[in-house]
């Protein structure tokens, strides 16, 4: 229904802002509605509670419901007036496994992204195409292979087109928060590296398509780091740990400059980190090169 909406929708400003202050647009509202929307209806039953980048409270949908959705509704949305692709972020946790327990507001503070049971990220582009993953292990281990590829047919159904796997090693990069790179000496490092090497740049600015052809391609490296003059503005709760799930779950590797995103303790619902996610080689590098160049 998103991908339907965004073919025939206007892209104006709304005049609101959501929770963090960003400026709404119409597509943004959209998507947001036609998510809670399925939520509280019949079909979404199994729902216990959502909570978005729009409206970061959880919200109760069906208290008989299991589990509970974290998304970003239309990620990029601020590059869609120039026709670029966009996508959907969704993270999914379940009441009674994984040490997630019904708590209310504060059901999801000091939970790790290895508590999720599943994450998916969605692609809007010339076809529509996502990933998701499923975290069945209760000891937290996500497994390489548990990464579904998608892609939706003319009939508004998905297909299944194999497990992407993502390799060690990679030749595409994708920047992103570049002003970091002015007083963050590790990152400026990386990006010569890279360069000088004869990486491929291949970056939007959208978060779910550059992340997305990490899986087309199996191979790539995705960086936004933070500085102080270039902060973190990743949400936890509706980009970062989804995201970190999927890749992990193609054999990819995630961190924050020190460790792997899977590992990190939500704080606070408006939680947010620099993200770094592709293949485990260009993530290795990452974290060592931090760590020779920190303070």
């Amino acid at each position: 229904k998103i991908a339907s909406a965004l073919q025939g929708t206007s892209v104006d400003k709304v005049g609101s802002v959501n929770e963090f202050g960003d400026e709404q647009l119409t597509v943004d509202v959209i998507a947001e509605n036609l998510l809670r929307s399925w939520a509280q209806s019949s079909e979404g039953s199994a729902v216990r509670a959502v909570c978005s980048e729009e409206d970061i409270h959880l919200q109760e949908c069906h208290k008989n419901g299991e589990f509970i959705l974290c998304w970003d509704p239309l990620d990029g949305s601020s590059i869609i007036d120039c026709n670029w692709a966009v996508g959907s972020i969704v993270s999914i946790w379940r009441i009674g496994h994984h040490g997630v327990q019904w708590q209310g507001a504060d059901t999801l503070i000091q939970k790790t992204g290895r508590q999720q049971v599943a994450s998916l990220i969605v692609v809007y582009g010339p076809r529509t195409t996502g990933v998701v993953a499923v975290n069945v292990d209760a000891g937290g281990i996500v497994k390489e292979g548990t990464a579904l590829d998608l892609e939706m047919k003319d009939n508004g159904k998905f297909i299944c087109r194999g497990k992407p796997i993502i390799k060690p090693q990679a030749k595409i990069f994708s920047p992103a928060n570049l002003r970091a790179a002015q007083d963050l000496p590790a990152y400026k490092q990386l990006i010569e590296f890279w360069m000088e090497k004869r990486y491929t740049l291949r970056y939007t600015g959208g978060l779910v398509p550059d992340v997305y052809q990490i899986f087309v391609k199996q191979q790539g490296v995705f960086c936004n780091p933070a500085s102080k003059a270039a902060p973190a503005k990743l949400r936890m709760c509706f980009e970062v740990l989804a995201i970190a799930l999927v890749v992990e779950a193609a054999g990819g590797r995630t961190s924050n400059g020190q460790k792997s995103l899977l590992d990190v303790a939500i704080e606070h619902m408006d939680h947010r980190s620099a993200l770094c996610c592709g293949s485990a080689d260009e993530i290795k590098r990452m974290e060592e090169t931090f760590a020779a160049l920190s303070g």
